[in-house]
């Protein structure tokens, strides 16, 4: 959180996270154009043309650049503009191509590309409203302490992308071959599930708890009595809010997707438990990235995963998904456990 310094240091951190997150769309798009055959084998044989490459790097591009400016208001605590901005560009990427769908454009691509674009757009007026004085005079001027630091943000990011979002692509496709679609895909309802609330729950944290753990993070009497109250209210409403989850899972389910993923309710039981021990763990872990401890950040994600994975091929043949559910359960318990003994120095 960088709100009160001076503007040459500030300009420094901004060039470097600018070049830093370029670097990163480069890396992306090779690895897109390099391995299409993994990354696209669910479309059509035509699929892979340079338009659609083109269309798919470029709203990858415009949605990191998005990220990044609204993060500015984050780390400058400008909370309400935050909050506007990410609820503007969620609001218009539903309409534009919910809009687009109704006027029968079937190029979905290029709705989600433009979608972020127009979003970019008000994001950077209100940057350059808010910013403007602090590149008076610009000077694309950097150096390695401030890319350094904040590439300790971004390996950080790419961990939980290698570690989460991709094991969870592999995971998938591997359930698909060796049990049906239709029972993968109820298993994969509960998880969509899952991650919608998630998401939604992370940005009220990054909103009310992160922003403050990182302007409070060289206060440490402060930050410690900061945490213990806020990991208390994220349990009571975590616990809340998944116990209403539980008790309207069937009609969530079948509203979201249909009447046929009902059959699918019982595996959200061990989730939403799962779940309970999540969001505090998301906590612990920001702590670890703020206080700059990126190689237990990225071991404690690497080490999650193989917990995953053990527990998924001793309970999966014994409890089928509901055995994925419990080895989930399992891994964000043992998670919680080893962040709270990491961060035990903020409790004690």
């Amino acid at each position: 959180s960088f709100p009160h310094i001076k503007n040459e240091q500030w300009k420094n951190y901004f060039f470097a996270g600018l070049i830093l997150n370029l670097i990163f769309f480069l890396f992306l798009s090779l690895l897109l154009v390099a391995f299409e055959n993994l990354f696209f084998n669910a479309f059509p044989p035509n699929f892979f043309t340079p338009l659609n490459i083109s269309i798919i790097l470029g709203g990858v591009l415009i949605h990191i650049c998005s990220l990044f400016f609204i993060s500015l208001f984050l780390t400058s605590q400008q909370i309400k503009v935050y909050a506007l901005l990410s609820v503007l560009n969620n609001i218009l990427g539903i309409a534009i191509i919910w809009m687009g769908v109704i006027k029968g454009i079937t190029q979905a691509l290029l709705l989600l590309s433009v979608s972020p674009g127009i979003s970019l757009i008000f994001i950077l007026y209100f940057f350059w409203k808010s910013f403007k004085h602090r590149l008076s005079g610009i000077k694309v001027n950097t150096n390695w302490k401030s890319i350094n630091e904040i590439g300790h943000f971004i390996l950080s990011a790419v961990s939980v992308v290698v570690f989460t979002r991709i094991s969870d692509f592999i995971l998938r496709q591997f359930f698909i071959q060796k049990y049906s679609a239709y029972e993968t895909g109820l298993w994969q309802a509960t998880i969509k599930l899952s991650d919608g609330y998630t998401t939604l729950f992370t940005t009220v944290l990054g909103i009310l708890i992160f922003s403050k753990i990182s302007s409070l993070i060289n206060d440490r009497p402060t930050l410690k009595a900061f945490l213990k109250k806020s990991l208390n209210l994220v349990v009571f409403a975590s616990f809340t809010g998944l116990f209403l989850v539980y008790l309207l899972k069937v009609p969530i389910l079948t509203l979201l997707f249909s009447e046929e993923f009902e059959k699918g309710a019982h595996l959200m039981d061990f989730l939403l438990v799962a779940d309970l021990f999540k969001f505090p763990s998301l906590i612990l872990l920001y702590l670890l990235q703020v206080r700059m401890k990126t190689v237990a950040f990225i071991s404690i994600q690497a080490l999650s995963l193989l917990i995953y994975m053990f527990f998924i091929f001793l309970l999966m043949p014994l409890l089928g998904f509901e055995g994925v559910q419990l080895a989930g359960l399992i891994k964000n318990l043992l998670t919680f456990l080893i962040l709270l003994l990491i961060n035990r120095h903020f409790f004690i």
